[in-house]
């Protein structure tokens, strides 16, 4: 008596119509009925319709001797009108002669587990709608360099479709060496090995086409219970037109700093000439006809002779 009542769970004993012959306490606190009107009630009625069937079929089984008993996850109306999702565990008492004689039920509420679990798939789906939707190339890899995620951008980008790009080393679009020259070959397992010096990296890549584009990588180590690295989160953005843009100034800059050059030692020699002439009419007594007070602090030309 004191098991039945105290019990954790919800235990009733059933009748072979499905009225409830005895329920504890539990149990009316799960479904928010009060002793007596719980008793006047069968389970029918109190099952959700969408899952009475598969219910009903496991008594059928059970009263066939299919089976001696059977748990399935199943929705109650609740007194209220709500819903509550429980775990049901039946089993079939018979009498001596052998034939059905009444059902034992233990209802588990699991209400808070189920709107749990809905709220991770719910964060799942709004998690990959986000990362699917980003205008960024989004992959996850292995230590190992395997691919284990590929989102939709990876693949407008780097031309791999997803099933293809899965489980293929990330060293796919990583070329042996960028257009600088630089070697490559040993990138992927250094950031496996020390993702703290890879947090924002800019290399170039190797689409499937054979185009090269230059990407910003943010990658973030992913470890396990135990602080090893399970896997690098990498999101990327496309830099190439920065990049082609930063090389074109780089070679702007240079043609004219030596244009600049030039320009200087043009005037340089310029000046080194209206000294020697100066120089000259200083020599013959006459005023030198150029005022070179400006160019005072200005080194003249190695073998260009000083007035």
């Amino acid at each position: 008596e004191a098991t039945f009542e105290q019990a954790a769970v919800g235990i009733a004993l059933v009748a072979l119509d499905g009225s409830w012959l005895r329920v504890n306490g539990k149990l009316c606190e799960i479904v928010g009925y009060g002793h007596d009107e719980l008793l006047e009630r069968t389970f029918q009625d109190i099952t959700y319709r969408d899952d009475l069937e598969q219910d009903l079929e496991h008594v059928r089984r059970l009263l066939a001797g299919d089976m001696t008993t059977y748990a399935m996850e199943k929705r109650y109306l609740r007194k209220d009108g709500s819903l509550v999702w429980v775990k049901l565990t039946v089993a079939l008492v018979r009498k001596p002669d052998g034939s059905p004689d009444y059902f034992i039920s233990v209802i588990e509420d699991i209400q808070a587990r189920k709107e749990s679990e809905a709220d991770a798939i719910a964060s799942e789906q709004r998690y990959r709608e986000l990362v699917e939707s980003a205008n960024s190339a989004i992959l996850r890899w292995a230590p190992d360099g395997r691919i284990a995620f590929f989102n939709t951008f990876a693949q407008r980008l780097f031309g791999w479709r997803a099933e293809e790009a899965i489980g293929e080393a990330v060293s796919l679009l990583v070329p042996a060496q960028d257009s600088s020259g630089a070697d490559l070959t040993g990138l992927v397992e250094d950031i496996a090995n020390h993702p703290e010096r890879y947090l924002n990296n800019i290399n170039e890549n190797i689409c499937r086409d054979g185009r090269r584009v230059w990407m910003h990588w943010t990658n973030r180590a992913l470890r396990d219970a135990h602080g090893e690295v399970a896997g690098i989160l990498a999101v990327g953005n496309d830099i190439t037109e920065q990049k082609q843009a930063e090389e074109a100034l780089r070679q702007k800059n240079e043609e004219l700093e030596r244009f600049n050059q030039a320009a200087i030692g043009r005037e340089l020699q310029m000046i080194a000439l209206k000294r020697q002439v100066n120089a000259l009419s200083r020599q013959l007594g006459r005023e030198p006809p150029f005022d070179l007070s400006f160019a005072q602090t200005v080194e003249p030309p190695a073998g260009s002779p000083v007035p």
